[in-house]
């Protein structure tokens, strides 16, 4: 891990005191974190489509976990179950985006990964927004279930199956298996959404 990835950092910083000027934290720190799965959804599919390399997509997710994780810090959040599994999450991910995994494959499980995401930023804010949202919010879970549920049990699933059929399980790199027990938390997170 290098310096690189420290303008990224200071820019999410600068993104999220910026926001709480006028916002609370908490929905201050979802949009910040609605950016970044944004912007890393579309750098992944960037190098997918080889128009830019690899350390683009490497230094802005690194910066905004390292921002994420230092936040976690500064404003004292208990480490409870939850805590714990989102600080478990970006260590796995840095080491997972620093390490000598081939490119094209971590820039694919960050495409999918984030891009299942991304109806849970709209989501959180119409559920903490004063007024009437109901119908907004109903039509949000419902497009929440759908694509986080197709991508995180059938897409993520199908490419660990073919991962595993095509190199076999001795040969998993060691941060291939530090971000499989994310897998598993999506799966769980699945199941909670499915019975909103």
């Amino acid at each position: 891990m290098s310096l690189s990835s420290m303008p990224t950092e200071v820019g999410f910083f600068l993104l999220s005191r910026l926001l709480q000027c006028n916002i609370p934290q908490k929905q201050a720190d979802n949009i910040v974190s609605s950016v970044h799965a944004t912007g890393a959804t579309c750098l992944s599919l960037l190098i997918r489509t080889n128009t830019i390399d690899f350390p683009i997509l490497r230094n802005f997710s690194t910066g905004y976990f390292i921002h994420d994780i230092l936040q976690m810090i500064y404003n004292n959040k208990k480490l409870n179950v939850m805590n714990l599994g989102f600080l478990y999450h970006h260590l796995a991910s840095i080491y997972l985006l620093n390490s000598s995994v081939k490119p094209s494959l971590v820039s694919t499980i960050f495409f999918w990964a984030e891009l299942s995401n991304l109806p849970t930023y709209p989501l959180y804010h119409y559920l903490h927004q004063k007024g009437d949202h109901k119908d907004t919010i109903k039509k949000l879970q419902m497009l929440q279930k759908i694509v986080f549920t197709a991508i995180r049990v059938i897409v993520i699933s199908n490419m660990i199956h073919q991962y595993l059929k095509k190199k076999g399980r001795e040969n998993i790199p060691k941060p291939l298996l530090a971000v499989l027990p994310i897998y598993f938390m999506g799966l769980g997170w699945t199941y909670k959404i499915l019975r909103q």
